[in-house]
């Protein structure tokens, strides 16, 4: 005589999933995540087919005054917002993290500097408005890494630099209109 028994497991499975996407991706935006990006980059370490990378980071302008003036729900809006201009700015190959708080970094394999410029031009010229007509931007710097022998620490540093040198510019043409 053969017994079996059977259980479903779909249900468990697809908690599995989910969990393993959570562990992933931003609940707010729904972009990757810092963990994720953190091993894309040891798997393109020693990818010479995917170069040149660019890396683009990206803050978003005033938040800070936004949450303090509106209040933090009218901030998650404008974090939310920046996504949405993020997504309507780059191509489907790139790779969109929030990596912070208001800090955003595109991922963008065999992507050269010049293309990597032409994405930031995209992004600068979209403008969205969140409550009582705040315009929502973002701050960008980039950087190219072209050889395996450049660490992404390296990149991500100089990217950072360039948006931390775009938003001080930025701060202070805004005192020069007041």
């Amino acid at each position: 005589m053969l017994y079996a028994t059977g259980r479903d497991v779909t249900n468990r499975m697809e908690i599995d999933a989910q969990n393993e996407y959570l562990s992933y991706h931003d609940v707010m935006t729904d972009f990757y995540n810092r963990r994720y990006i953190e091993e894309i980059f040891k798997q393109l370490e020693n990818d010479e087919t995917r170069l040149p990378v660019s890396i683009i980071s990206l803050d978003v302008d005033h938040l800070k005054w936004i949450n303090d003036t509106y209040g933090h729900s009218i901030g998650d809006e404008a974090i939310m917002e920046a996504s949405k201009i993020l997504k309507e700015s780059c191509r489907p190959s790139d790779i969109m993290v929030r990596y912070g708080g208001d800090e955003f970094m595109l991922v963008l394999p065999n992507t050269k500097e010049e293309d990597a410029k032409l994405i930031i031009h995209r992004i600068n010229q979209r403008k969205h408005k969140i409550a009582q007509d705040v315009d929502v931007t973002l701050s960008a710097g980039y950087c190219t890494r072209n050889d395996v022998d450049t660490p992404f620490d390296f990149v991500i540093r100089h990217a950072d630099l360039m948006m931390y040198e775009k938003k001080r510019a930025k701060r202070l043409k805004s005192l020069d209109l007041k």
